[in-house]
């Protein structure tokens, strides 16, 4: 059987393609049409000027938005499609100088067939191009509704009600309440209140009210958005299905952001040890070396953007001390005096986390952090004595626990909420207290 390279140039309305043997001879070139008809008559073109239908055809493409559905299309032709990162491919030119549709699918004709590039994009199955569509649709209506309580408490700092500010607009009846609070007040009220005249309230409610009722249709376009993905993610593999599961498990992360990494991950088998998944998803430093001069900079952003964000979003949780990865996010807040690089650095940490577990296709254990929960006392404001979590780690707990006069009474192998209330009430007593701090309750 004859092989054949394709070098495709994908538009949204016109894909350009150059297509020759191994020896470098040119067999077709042409335009046609991105969609399926297209590219069937692509490949009829070729498989006619080599004149017969027993061809192996491989085609590469640049990364781009059409990239995944021409891939889709082309593996039911059965054409052995692959993408190819976008910048490798431009660096990787020959003439630089020249560039066009017709060039550009040329140079990639010739690195598909001297296997010049290295950089291949993995592309995922239908079913999950689908998942990977519904849960951007939903963080898309997430962010939605946090712009729309941006906006009102931004209004209400402009008309002076910096006390409602403090409200957490985060269900229905919280912004009944703020719009109700305002709503409710006579001219004689605003007047002690507010520096603006009577007559701006009105300008004030109906802002209010715009932002509840985008922030009511984004909150239920978002629920129902999750229903349908719940039902989607059925149509996937036991593997990844099972994946979702148990990072679902994992401290912090909910169930659309633990969706969001099982399909960026995909085959875990892919990555040949965690710091490959780290500079998948562009966490490792950018380097300008040479010689004895070592130069390293930020963080060189390759990979999925949405990833990257999401996880740095949940990194950020970090900063609570009962977190797990709380001791690597202080570890570098000190030594680099940045909160934003220890979120980053705390964000490689948990794909890598992740992807260990779905690798090893069993549930997150606590144990492989060696972390130890220490139950600390605190001093509240009405002088009674508190307990709240902090996350140590093992090799310095009897350190810790000295230097706290602390003994293993104190300490919990894993953060179960449930024990976690019931031992801290216990010592409590212990300590003649009487009542848990209410925010433990909740941890």
């Amino acid at each position: 059987m004859e092989l054949y390279y394709i070098g495709m140039d994908v538009h949204s309305a016109n894909t350009n393609f150059h297509a020759g043997g191994d020896d470098g001879k040119v067999l077709r070139t042409g335009k046609v049409k991105t969609s399926v008809e297209g590219f069937m008559e692509m490949v009829s073109k070729i498989k006619e000027k080599a004149g017969t239908d027993e061809i192996k055809l491989i085609a590469g493409m640049e990364s781009g938005n059409e990239a995944f559905q021409a891939v889709m299309i082309l593996r039911e032709l059965d054409v052995d499609a692959h993408i190819y990162h976008a910048k490798e491919v431009r660096d990787k030119a020959k003439n630089k100088r020249q560039k066009n549709d017709r060039q550009d699918a040329k140079e990639i004709y010739e690195g598909v067939r001297h296997g010049y590039y290295r950089q291949e994009v993995w592309v995922p199955t239908e079913d999950e191009m689908e998942v990977r569509w519904l849960v951007s649709r939903i963080r898309g209506y997430v962010k939605s509704k946090a712009r729309q309580v941006n906006r009102a408490k931004g209004a209400l700092r402009y008309w002076w009600f910096q006390d409602l500010t403090g409200v957490k607009l985060t269900t229905g009846s919280s912004w009944k309440k703020v719009i109700g609070r305002v709503k409710g007040m006579d001219k004689k009220t605003w007047a002690e209140n507010v520096i603006w005249g009577f007559d701006k309230k009105e300008k004030l409610v109906t802002e209010l009210n715009r932002c509840c009722n985008v922030w009511t249709m984004s909150d239920e376009a978002a629920k129902e958005l999750e229903e349908e993905l719940r039902e989607t993610i059925k149509k996937l593999s036991p593997d990844r299905q099972k994946g979702i599961e148990i990072v679902d498990d994992i401290f912090g992360i909910g169930f659309v952001s633990a969706v969001a990494f099982v399909i960026a991950i995909g085959d875990p088998k892919r990555f040949k040890n965690s710091g490959k998944v780290k500079k998948y998803f562009g966490f490792v430093p950018t380097e300008n070396s040479s010689g004895s001069r070592n130069r390293t900079g930020r963080i060189d952003k390759q990979g999925n953007k949405a990833i990257r964000a999401l996880a740095v979003e949940l990194a950020q949780q970090a900063a609570r001390e009962s977190h797990a990865l709380h001791q690597l996010y202080t570890y570098i807040l000190h030594k680099k005096g940045s909160k934003q690089l220890a979120y980053t650095v705390v964000a490689a940490k948990m794909l890598q986390i992740i992807w260990r577990i779905l690798r090893d296709k069993e549930a997150f254990d606590p144990g492989m952090l060696g972390v130890k929960y220490v139950m600390m006392n605190t001093l509240k404001p009405s002088g009674l004595i508190g307990l709240k979590l902090v996350a140590v780690r093992e090799r310095k707990l009897k350190r810790y626990l000295k230097e706290h006069n602390l003994t293993q009474d104190y300490v919990m192998d894993v953060l179960d909420k449930e024990l976690a209330k019931k031992r801290m009430a216990e010592i409590a007593m212990e300590l003649g207290e009487t009542e848990v701090n209410s925010s433990q309750k909740e941890a």
